[in-house]
């Protein structure tokens, strides 16, 4: 009778455990490590807020923080890091280089890229920008950006007066003190670090709504050798981060706190920064055929591979964490 008292406390014991076992692990599971890429960015928060979830999900988060896109994708390329957020014109670049291994999961933010105009120069009109001298983030998703909605509106961008900013943000706002630009084409905090600082202010144009290249600022990614070897904790990496943006979404102030303490910017700075921002993980597959076929027709890459974008997206696991289909997703026609 004791032997068997003991054999069905321990049972009951092993039950207990796997049912308080983190979600998507078994109990006897070790966390699965994920090298972690970060942009120091705004819509980085829910990257930031990872290791939070961490135990939830039996994951273990190795950060590297990045200051540009490209260098994330370079990461992702080497094999450095197995998750990140890059921009959306990122996957278009990489399939230009023949890399073929960074596949997009789920969207990340709209409404980080901005524009900011020296304050005491106007523009309310795409045709003010003849003659002004614009500070471009080479390379950047604001650059692509400002290149599509500069040819919508039946203006040369090779007319324009361009100055290529490679670096850091502060060099736009040093070279808009120092009036080297009137207009900065750049993302946030810098454009917001110009208004408040009162030398800049938000012009009357908005670059983030041309036909090929919408508004979305980055895409979250993954690594096929990552997601082969790994598939369960992509899933549960996938569902952590759909958590973290409702989480966001919901509380706007919290959002604006991990910014700010991540990046060590003031509060003023970070909440003037994100007011016109969202957070979402939904992504359109076809604005990103449109993005590398207007990135190829500009001659900004050599190869038209508009038709293997889709080949390098994959919204199962995204479809999974939020019960959604992968038209309600982005996925939208082909």
């Amino acid at each position: 009778m004791y032997r068997r008292c003991i054999r069905g406390l321990t049972a009951a014991a092993a039950l207990l455990a796997i049912s308080l076992a983190p979600f998507g692990a078994k109990a006897e599971d070790k966390p699965t490590l994920v090298r972690l890429g970060i942009i120091n960015a705004a819509s980085s928060a829910t990257l930031w807020a990872f290791p939070d979830l961490a135990a939830k999900y039996n994951l273990q988060f190795q950060e590297v923080t990045f200051q540009r896109y490209a260098d994330a994708r370079t990461a992702l390329a080497a094999g450095d890091i197995d998750i990140s957020n890059i921009g959306p014109q990122d996957i278009a670049l990489a399939l230009n280089q023949g890399v073929k291994s960074i596949v997009a999961l789920a969207g990340t933010a709209s409404g980080g890229n901005c524009l900011a105009v020296r304050k005491d120069e106007t523009i309310t009109d795409w045709q003010q920008l003849r003659g002004k001298t614009i500070g471009i983030g080479a390379g950047s998703i604001s650059w692509l950006m400002f290149a599509a909605s500069v040819a919508d509106h039946d203006i040369d961008y090779n007319s324009l007066k361009i100055i290529n900013i490679f670096g850091a943000g502060t060099t736009f706002t040093k070279a808009m003190q120092d009036k080297q630009i009137d207009l900065m084409v750049a993302w946030q905090p810098f454009c917001a670090q110009a208004v408040i600082g009162g030398y800049g202010a938000y012009p009357g144009i908005d670059h983030t709504k041309s036909k090929e290249v919408d508004g979305l600022d980055g895409i979250f990614v993954s690594t096929r050798s990552f997601m082969t070897a790994h598939p369960d904790a992509v899933d549960r990496v996938v569902k952590a981060y759909v958590e973290l943006v409702n989480r966001f979404q919901t509380h706007h102030d919290e959002w604006t706190k991990v910014y700010a303490e991540k990046t060590g910017i003031e509060p003023q700075l970070a909440a003037e920064s994100v007011k016109d921002a969202t957070l979402h993980y939904t992504f359109s597959a076809d604005q990103m055929v449109k993005m590398a076929k207007f990135l190829f027709d500009s001659g900004i890459i050599q190869r038209d591979v508009s038709g293997e974008i889709r080949q390098n997206i994959d919204y199962r696991p995204l479809m999974a964490a939020t019960g959604q289909t992968e038209a309600e997703l982005g996925g939208g026609t082909h």
